[in-house]
Order: C-alpha cells, then sequence, then structure tokens
C-alpha cells in the first residue's frame, strides 16, 4: 500500500505532477532505519492542483501550484492554501502553511507564508535543489507573514485569511495539529494588508478551542466552520460584537454538519474534514474531503482521500 502508485500521476490529467521517486509504478523511500520501527521512510510526492469549474459544474483543466525541485521528487509539503476574493484581472491574494527548516525561525514547525498568483495558470511556490532528504539550499516566491510567527511560531498550521464586505482583511485564523491542538486568531489592525498590518493574537473561548480536537478553520464573518475530532461543525458569531471573540457569550453552540462513525469497515467514510465554502448564484456549497476505507486487510485499513460538496440549506 505504500510502495504502489494509485491512479493516474502524469499526462493531461495530471500536468507537472513530480515523479522523481517513483520508478516502474513503485513510489521510493527515504533512506532511514529504525530498530523494529521502519526500514526505509515514506515520504510520498505532494502538489496541489486547481481545477476551472465547467458549464454543467463538473471541474477539469487542472493547473499545478507546487515547488520546483531538482529532481522533481515532490517532497515539499505546503498546505493548507487560502484565498482573498480575487481581483478583476484574475489574480488572488492567498496564504499557505510550510515547514521551512531554514527559515531562521528556530521552529521545526509550519509557518505562514503569502504570495499572488493568478487563478487558472500554474505557479511556483519556490525553487528547492539538492538531494531528496535535506533539499538544500531552498528559496520560496510567497513573503513571509513573519507576525503571525508570534506568539507560538512553528504551529500556525491550516491558515484562513478572511476579508470584511469592504474588501479589507480582517483576520487570519489557524490551527496547531502539533500540540495544543486549538484554533489561533489573529485580528489585523492598522494598515493595508499586506504591508503596515499589525497582527493582534486574540484568544478563542473554550467554546470554541474545546477539550477535544479542533482544526481547519473557515471564518465568513458569521460563522466559524472547523473540524472538531470526526465532525464538520460550526458556530455562529454575534456580528455585533465584531473584535471580541473572545467572549462565549458571542458564539453560539456547535452546530453539526458532517458526522462519520468511527469504523475501518471497509467502504465506510470515516473521516471528513478541511471545509470550505463557496457561494454560486444558486446558493452556498460546503466543500470537505472525505477518507473512505478502500480495503481492510489483516486489520489494517487503506484510506483514500477525496473530495466532495453539499449544497446548504437556505
Amino acid at each position: 500500500w505504500v510502495f504502489t502508485t494509485k491512479g493516474p500521476y502524469d499526462g493531461l490529467l495530471r500536468p507537472d505532477f513530480p515523479a522523481a521517486r517513483i520508478s516502474d509504478g513503485n513510489l521510493s523511500h527515504v533512506d532511514l532505519n529504525i530498530s523494529n520501527v521502519a526500514n526505509g521512510l515514506f515520504v510520498p510526492p505532494t502538489i496541489f492542483y486547481g481545477f476551472k469549474r465547467q458549464s454543467d459544474g463538473t471541474f477539469a483543466e487542472p493547473f499545478a501550484v507546487k515547488f520546483d525541485e531538482t529532481p522533481a521528487s515532490g517532497v515539499q509539503s505546503p498546505y493548507g492554501l487560502s484565498f482573498l476574493p480575487p481581483e478583476a484581472n484574475g489574480t488572488v491574494e492567498f496564504l499557505v502553511a510550510w515547514n521551512n527548516n531554514e527559515d531562521n525561525l528556530s521552529d521545526d514547525g509550519a509557518d505562514i507564508y503569502r504570495g499572488t498568483m493568478t487563478l487558472g495558470q500554474p505557479y511556483t511556490l519556490g525553487t528547492v535543489t539538492g538531494d531528496a532528504t535535506t533539499h538544500l539550499p531552498i528559496s520560496i516566491n510567497p513573503t513571509g507573514v513573519s507576525p503571525i510567527t508570534t506568539p507560538a511560531p512553528g504551529v500556525q498550521g491550516n491558515p484562513h485569511i478572511h476579508a470584511d464586505a469592504n474588501g479589507l482583511v480582517h483576520s487570519v485564523w489557524t490551527d496547531d495539529e502539533v500540540s495544543s491542538h486549538d484554533l489561533s486568531l489573529y485580528l489585523a489592525s492598522g494598515g493595508t494588508y499586506p504591508d503596515g498590518v499589525t497582527w493582534v493574537y486574540t484568544p478563542l473561548p473554550d467554546k470554541i478551542n474545546t477539550a477535544e480536537e479542533e482544526s481547519q478553520p473557515f471564518f465568513t464573518g458569521s460563522r466559524l466552520y472547523l473540524r472538531r475530532l470526526d465532525a464538520v461543525v460550526y458556530h455562529e458569531f454575534n456580528t455585533s460584537a465584531d473584535g471580541n471573540y473572545s467572549d462565549p457569550a458571542n458564539w453560539g453552540d456547535a452546530v453539526t454538519l458532517l458526522q462519520t462513525p468511527v469504523t475501518t469497515a471497509q467502504g465506510a467514510i470515516s473521516a471528513v474534514g478541511e471545509p470550505t465554502l463557496a457561494v454560486r448564484d444558486d446558493g452556498t456549497y460546503l466543500y470537505f474531503v472525505y477518507g473512505k476505507v478502500r480495503t481492510n486487510l489483516n486489520g489494517l485499513p487503506d484510506f483514500n482521500m477525496d473530495a466532495g460538496f453539499v449544497r446548504l440549506p437556505e
């Protein structure tokens, strides 16, 4: 399962896919031997793809967003892309989380970077050269959002950037899937994004950061969508209290949208996450990632991750 590739990875279906770590359809492993634990370390190729929505609602015409690596192994793992509304010329500001061990931030975890890309066109996050394990030196095109690395550098994952009705950047929401398993909020104060903005860390109440694990935030201005354990939920926010996100009285109770059973039965959907909203003329759609148990042999499940969406009730 960790050697054989699944699905197409070349040609028009997956253009520019980094295939240096694939040989005869098999994934190679980093040479790391840990006694009684691992003989070789599986490092899968990773890459973003964008797809253009067609007139019939389907998606096609993939375009790659990735690091340029020599060799093209795909071991660099950016994640959590978040976009502001696009400009009239098709460009769009984005945030992405990435663990750059060469960023001199004295941490060994994810930090946030920003950049500008043109939707529908391939984009290079940066250039990486070296072998498949060290990949040095590293250069990256997006500019680091340094203030967001405080107060806890290295735990800023899955960023979501939110702009108000006037198009001004309002806040950035992140998660920490390493230690606290909570969400963090940074409010924009002063200046114009991206230059001159002061980020003010704002604690979230226990109603949001519960004793369970929270991750993958998406804030609309009136609702906070997130993943909590095995469910996608949302909390209503009292918009008249903008700025006071620490008071639990300003947050509604959790409403569960998607819930999965804890199971490894073959064919079962056993995980959901990455909630993202899209508003179109005919309604509001919730996009999400789900994990389906493809096979289960000798108690060892094999998961296939996929994306889906549902239309939310008005």
